[in-house]
Parts: C-alpha cells; structure tokens; sequence
C-alpha cells in the first residue's frame, strides 16, 4: 500500500507494506491546528486521510511528527472499512437550545435546534466531522439561570467547541479530553451527558456562546452511545 503524505507546502511519498492482498494508495492531508489565540500548536496536526477504496477518515488529531501520525494511518483505514466499523456505527450529539445575551450563558441540550439526541445507540454517524462540545468546570457562580429544574442543571463553567472532528477518530472519552486541552488548555474536557447540577441529563447551562449551526459531539458515561464503545 502506498502513502501519500501531503501538507500545505511539502508532498512526500513514503512506501508502507501491510499484510494481505489489498493494495491501494492512502494519501494523506496535514493542517496546521490553532489554538484559541490563534497561535499555532506546534507537534499536533489534524490529519485527513483518503484510503483509497472509497473510504476516509477526516479530523484526526495526532501528536507528533508528520512520520508517527502517518504510521497510524493504515489501521485506521482499517478500522473505517471493517464491517460493522465506524461507518456503520453512531455517536450521541447534542445542540445549543438557547444562547442569553445579557448573562452570557448557554444551554445546551440533547433536543435543540429542532434535532434530537438518541443516549442509547447514538444518533449520528461516526462517519461525520462535528466539533467536540468542551466544558471547563471552574466553579463559576450562577449568574441567574433558573436551574432549579430536575432537569436542567448549573454546570458551573464555561464551554467552547473544537474544530470538526470525525467521530471514528476520537478513540476513548481521554482522547477527546486531550482535543479539547489541545484547543482551550488546562482543565477543559468533552461535555458530557450528566454534566450540571441536576445530574439527571438531557441539558445543562453555562458561560458561553457556541455554534448554532451544528450539533455536537458529547459523551455519555453509561450508555453505549459514543463512536468507540
């Protein structure tokens, strides 16, 4: 199998061999990854990999030098094309419900946006390049958001959104952590399900002014709705 390497100012061509009869060429895309500020995060790329038998994987996040994320490549070719793999499997996302101006906070939700989340069998394909949903909880005061609710909850934070990332490629609930200390820093992990006070799901506030325009990629901790149970 041939690999192709490809960033924004330099084409490689490096020779792979793998084991069995399949033989195509994989061409790779690197992108430079910023962080918030807009500096550059130097030793981390986001990776898109065309497999060349009509399966791909986009956003992959990889630490490293362009020849160790390249080394993964094959298997998570092979992982995407495997029956029953990522393509077939879903992942749970949620939405922005409503953004307040004047307290600066959102709510996000499993029901937002006119969409609505399955926490048991996920509801997008992993196939799909969405941001990860991030939440620093910092033990920010409620600033006024009617969380009394069972089901609405003060998650005593705030929250942000990565760059789109293919659902196939986060791996574990650590690995979509680190995505998201990648982009925001210390202390920020992936959104989850049960996050906020009233501890029951479905939706909780906090400072914020995410997208509107997508849905999000969010862990649930006791289902199998996450794109690498």
């Amino acid at each position: 199998m041939n690999l192709k390497l490809r960033t924004a100012t330099l084409l490689t061509l490096v020779t792979i061999a793998l084991a069995g009869p399949a033989s195509a060429e994989i061409t790779l895309t690197f992108n430079k990854v910023h962080d918030s500020q807009g500096d550059v995060l130097l030793g981390v790329h986001l990776m898109d990999i065309d497999c060349g038998d009509g399966t791909t994987v986009t956003g992959f996040l990889c630490h490293g030098d362009v020849s160790n994320c390249a080394s993964q490549a094959p298997s998570l070719c092979r992982r995407q094309s495997a029956p029953g793999g990522p393509q077939a499997r879903k992942g749970m996302t949620w939405g922005l419900d409503t953004h307040t101006p004047n307290l600066g906070t959102d709510r996000v939700a499993c029901r937002a946006g006119g969409a609505d989340c399955d926490p048991y069998r996920g509801d997008t394909s992993c196939n799909e390049a969405l941001p990860i949903l991030c939440l620093r909880t910092d033990g920010s005061p409620n600033p006024g958001v009617p969380a009394g609710s069972k089901w609405l909850g003060w998650a005593a934070g705030h929250l942000a959104t990565t760059l789109p990332v293919q659902g196939s490629s986060l791996g574990s609930y650590p690995a979509a952590n680190a995505i998201c200390r990648d982009h925001f820093g210390e202390g920020w992990k992936m959104a989850q399900f049960h996050d906020g006070t009233s501890k029951r799901g479905w939706k909780f506030e906090a400072f914020g002014h995410v997208r509107a325009d997508t849905r999000f990629w969010v862990y649930i901790r006791d289902q199998k709705a996450n794109c690498w149970n």
